[in-house]
């Protein structure tokens, strides 16, 4: 899993999303931090099967090729977990827009299906104890 740090590429939420649905699957999952995603940095990881991209959905659409693994959008994860249907079975679109208002998390509190029952948190997104937003 890479989070996009660059700019507001990466989001958390979607990012917690699909590592829930790999856990369930039983899939185990590394998570990297990343400004930039090149095929170079990606090659040294050799170990790696798949890459989920949570960043631009284009360097998977546009780039894809050049990456010696898949380099899946969350979208396409999901799918391939059996947690989305594929456009087109639908007859939608195909989602790149994650700042949309139904999007993979961007713009929306996290799903019901998210959210950690009992904590009431995202797993995977809980602030380290003793620190508040704006801290400083």
């Amino acid at each position: 899993m890479i989070l996009g740090s660059l700019g507001r590429q990466g989001n958390p939420h979607t990012l917690a999303l699909v590592e829930r649905r790999l856990e369930a699957r039983g899939i185990p999952c590394v998570r990297l931090l990343l400004s930039e995603i090149f095929p170079a940095k990606l090659a040294l990881m050799s170990d790696v099967d798949c890459w989920v991209q949570v960043a631009c959905p284009r360097l998977s659409i546009d780039w894809g090729y050049a990456f010696p693994r898949p380099l899946l959008t969350p979208y396409e994860a999901l799918v391939a977990l059996g947690a989305r249907d594929d456009w087109h079975a639908t007859g939608a679109v195909y989602p790149m827009d994650y700042y949309a208002k139904d999007g993979l998390g961007r713009t929306r509190p996290p799903a019901p299906d998210d959210v950690d029952k009992e904590t009431k948190e995202v797993p995977g997104l809980r602030r380290p104890a003793g620190t508040a937003v704006g801290a400083g």
